[in-house]
């Protein structure tokens, strides 16, 4: 049967973004029906077992790539795993294949209005943005605030490609806070930098289950796998983030 009950997408393209996910979307309870696209199998796993509507993306059974299922062009090439050495162009095209031809599914399956992506310029976000504007769905692009306890939502991007960074302008409209209130934000502000970041404190276990998580993608062919050196082995450590 046709499911006809609008939904919002949610792009968990890491562990972090699944603990991300599940603490919003239970923050949010029973108000939206929520589709999970996901790159990481265990969250998949904990998804489904929790009773909310998760796609596991891999490539297991794509035998042939066309040239509208990678699509062609710099899409791939300039994600930030490809840009950094840790996936190769020519997996990336692939993966951008697999990813779109099973969200492109979804899409048609299910009455998506919405779709939230972290960051956006991984090849996993990317992937889903192209296939939402094929399809007209709505985006939202998340990215960590410099502000403390806050998180910055943009329609078209983060950093230079957000809002703001096209027209500047648009922060003239915005009501100006009052003295008292603009120095409790430095104080804050200068107390939220002084400590260490989150990602640097990650407990053991969720560095076991990474690795697991990592293993079970590579056995499942899953899609946007970076090398095995990005998973984080130490707190604080300079490794990039598991993709």
């Amino acid at each position: 049967m046709m499911h006809t009950r609008t939904m919002i997408a949610f792009v968990v393209d890491s562990m972090e973004r699944y603990y991300f996910a599940r603490r919003l979307v239970d923050a949010v309870g029973k108000e939206m029906d929520f589709l999970f696209l996901t790159s990481e199998p265990i969250a998949h796993l904990r998804l489904s077992l929790s009773g909310f509507r998760s796609i596991y993306l891999h490539k297991m059974g794509l035998q042939r790539v066309s040239p509208d299922e990678g699509l062609v062009g710099t899409l791939y090439e300039a994600a930030i795993e490809v840009l950094n050495g840790h996936v190769s162009v020519e997996r990336a095209r692939h993966d951008a294949a697999a990813i779109r031809r099973a969200v492109a599914g979804a899409f048609r399956k299910f009455q998506v209005s919405q779709c939230v992506i972290w960051n956006g310029q991984q090849l996993l976000g990317q992937t889903i943005a192209r296939v939402c504007e094929q399809y007209g769905v709505q985006r939202k692009f998340l990215e960590i605030s410099n502000l403390p306890d806050k998180l910055f939502v943009d329609s078209l991007g983060v950093n230079a490609l957000s809002t703001i960074s096209a027209d500047p302008t648009v922060i003239d409209a915005l009501p100006m806070p009052g003295e008292d209130e603009h120095r409790r934000w430095l104080l804050d502000y200068e107390r939220y930098k002084s400590q260490p970041l989150p990602q640097s404190q990650t407990r053991l276990s969720r560095k076991l289950v990474a690795a697991l998580n990592y293993v079970l993608k590579f056995a499942t062919a899953g899609v946007a796998r970076t090398s095995l050196h990005t998973i984080r082995i130490r707190g604080g450590a300079a490794a990039q983030r598991q993709a």
